[in-house]
This record gives C-alpha cells, structure tokens and sequence, in this order.
C-alpha cells in the first residue's frame, strides 16, 4: 500500500494514491456518490475542497466552520499556520514519506485543515505506531489471513452479520470485495486479540479507515487504535474502559456545564447513553462524513483526549437549545 519512501518529484503523490481505497471507489462510477462513495446527503449537506486540493488559500464551507467552533475551546498548539499549509508541507518532506513526524506544526496542519484524502494512509501510520508495528511484523497480517482464512472463532458469526450493516450508502461496501476486505480485517484482529475479539462500533472504525488505506495498512491501524490509542478494555466484552471515559466525562460536564447538567437530571436525561455510542464508534455515525473524517485525522494525532473535547464543544455548541427545552422528547431531540 501507500506506505514506501520515494525519490521522484511527484512519489509523495504515487505513494499516497497507490493501492489505496479511494482508488476502489474511483474505479465504481456512481454520479450520484460523493467522493468517498457515499450516496446519501450529509446531515450538514458540507462540502470542503481544502483537503483534496492542497489549497493554499484560507480554508473555507461549512465544514470548516463547524470544525472551527468544534476547536475552539481545544488549547491552541502554539505553531504559527500563516504559511505553513500542506503544499510547503509536502516540500519539507523532501519526497519521503519516512521524514513525516509528529510535531506540533503538523498537529496545527491537521487540526486547521485535515489531513488530504491522498495522504491519509501515510500519515495515520507515520503519527501512529501503526507504521513501527507493520516495520517489525511485515509478514503478519498474511499470515495470518493464510492461517485463519477459513476458521471460525467466537467473533466470526456477528462479523459476517454487521457486513450489510456497515455503510449501506457507500458504494464500495455495496461490492462484495468491500464486504470481503472488511471481514478479513474484522476477523484477521479477532485472531490476533482474543480478549476483544469482535466489538460493534469496530466495522465503522474498519471500514472508514478502509476507504483511504490498503487492507494491510488497515489491519495495522485498527489494532493501533485499540491496543494503544484509546484507554485499555474499551471493546471488551464488559466495557470498562469506555464506562469509566463516560464517567469521567459525566464530572466534565458537570463542572463545565452546570446549568445544563441540572436541567438534564431534572428531567432524567442519562448522558453517558449518548457519549458511550460517540466514543465507541469515534463519533462515525453521529458527525457528518467531511467531520468525521477530520476527528478521525485529530485523533490519531492527538489520542483519545479529543473524545473529551468534542464531546464537550457539541455541549456547548448546543446549550441554548438544550436549556429551552422543556421536556426529555424534546432534549433527547
């Protein structure tokens, strides 16, 4: 996949693009699919030419904004942007994808704009100990495919049933080669991890992932996300780790938001029903498609602090209505 150094003017490009799922979803023609081969509206109807286009401009849309006032409340990285976009980004890289390292002028390039959908694949890896882990283990996940491809464990069963759950609206989960590579993925980490095994919210995680990255590279990442991105024991069977985040989130909001943690208990609102779903699924689902991908890019930059941060930013982006609100329908709306 998309993961190799290059030498030629343009191999950050080749590199980027090459073997990776948005390829897949350039070869179905669908006119009525978006650019990541979703067919259905956005809830924000957003649209955000900034990260496809390496636009040196400022950014721009709906998306931007809505990223903006997500953000504002995130503490600032310190790093001046004014000219640091992804194109002087991309030249300081001196046409190789292993000078990508993590600093805090790349964690202000990320949070502003996203990270572009060509340079998905590298980037994750590099900013994740994803790529440190494939380096260590380049042969693991065939072998692994080679060894289990057609045994059957706890977590087989409920894989195969959430294939046609995951992103019906996508044209490539529509194929049975995007059903198949997510279920090799899904059931490849339920081998390899035992104690998770399989967790609905994981195919979503999957196969967003999946649309920008080789099946190999995905593999990587998904096990990166769970073994040491988020908190430990979020997608075992009894959910320490994700109920202990919504409990802390619960004195977060109490501390932040005290009028509207009172109007919630009033009226018998459980939060941590919302938050667990949001934290479980890293908001896919629950954020339009162009913001769930920029969480997606923040979070893996910055871990699972920004769970918190969004959290509390749709809180507060929400309050008014929410204070208005004068019964739990009307809330939980």
């Amino acid at each position: 996949g998309g993961t190799g150094g290059g030498s030629a003017a343009d191999q950050l490009a080749v590199d980027g693009l090459r073997g990776n799922g948005m390829e897949k979803i350039r070869t179905l023609d669908n006119a009525d699919a978006d650019r990541y081969g979703f067919t259905s509206d956005d809830a924000l109807n957003l649209t955000d030419s900034v990260r496809d286009k390496l636009s040196t401009s400022k950014p721009s849309g709906k998306s931007y904004e809505f990223r903006k006032k997500l953000t504002s409340k995130f503490k600032r990285m310190g790093a001046s942007l004014s000219e640091n976009t992804w194109p002087q980004y991309l030249l300081s890289l001196n046409n190789n994808l292993n000078n990508i390292k993590l600093t805090n002028n790349l964690k202000s390039l990320i949070r502003l704009y996203g990270i572009p959908a060509f340079l998905r694949e590298p980037i994750w890896m590099r900013i994740t100990n994803a790529w440190g882990t494939y380096q260590q283990n380049m042969n693991a996940y065939n072998q692994i495919i080679d060894l289990h491809s057609s045994s059957k464990n706890l977590s087989t069963a409920q894989i195969r049933k959430d294939l046609a759950r995951t992103f019906p609206n996508n044209i490539y989960f529509s194929t049975e080669e995007g059903k198949a590579t997510l279920f090799s993925v899904l059931h490849a980490f339920s081998w390899v991890n035992p104690e998770v095994g399989y967790c609905q919210s994981m195919n979503f995680i999957a196969g967003l992932i999946l649309l920008f990255a080789s099946e190999q590279a995905t593999f990587f990442l998904v096990s990166t996300i769970v073994d040491e991105i988020l908190p430990p024991r979020y997608y075992t069977p009894k959910m320490t780790g994700v109920i202990i985040d919504t409990e802390v989130f619960d004195l977060l909001l109490q501390q932040k938001l005290p009028a509207l943690w009172k109007k919630f208990t009033k009226h018998g609102l459980i939060v941590s029903r919302f938050t667990k779903q949001w934290f479980l699924c890293l908001y896919i689902n629950y954020l339009p498609v162009e913001v769930s991908l920029w969480f997606l890019d923040v979070f893996m930059a910055e871990g699972s602090k920004v769970l918190f941060r969004v959290a509390l930013s749709l809180f507060i982006m929400n309050k008014s209505v929410l204070m208005k609100a004068v019964d739990i329908l009307e809330l939980m709306d």
